[in-house]
């Protein structure tokens, strides 16, 4: 399996609410065009960890 640097995380805001942010450009990562932003820590740490994987998935060679 490829270890690579996560390409999503869970970030917490001013706010105290959580996101998901794409690393590379520190926007929120969304689905169907809605930020996930407003997320609790377990649900946005368990999307950005979920999406991390799906990414490392489609990196492997099978």
């Amino acid at each position: 399996m490829i270890t690579t640097d996560p390409i999503y995380r869970a970030v917490q805001e001013p706010d105290y609410s959580w996101s998901v942010i794409v690393v590379e450009t520190g926007l929120p990562y969304r689905v169907s065009g809605y930020p996930m932003d407003l997320l609790t820590e377990d649900v946005a740490t368990a999307l950005a960890e979920v999406l991390n994987d799906i990414d490392n998935d489609k990196r492997t060679i099978h």
